[in-house]
């Protein structure tokens, strides 16, 4: 539980981050800038890493070893 919660503060923090600069669907800006504060400054794609984060918290509290296999498929 303490994983997906923690995962679930640090996406939402990222995504606060990211500001005006996120956006669901792909887009080309000339007005772009690199954002290079934490945690940008440490991991490439935290959004993803702490939605992946998230995915290991669920498995280890499901105790399932289904579950697990088809985590460790999907990662």
């Amino acid at each position: 539980m303490f994983l997906s919660s923690f995962s679930l503060i640090g996406a939402t923090y990222s995504r606060r981050v990211i500001g005006r600069h996120w956006s669901f669907h792909a887009t080309t800006r000339t007005d772009g800038e690199l954002v290079a504060r934490f945690p940008y400054n440490i991991v490439h794609h935290p959004i993803d890493s702490a939605q992946l984060i998230m995915c290991a918290g669920s498995t280890l509290t499901s105790s399932n070893i289904a579950v697990a296999v088809i985590f460790i498929g999907e990662a």
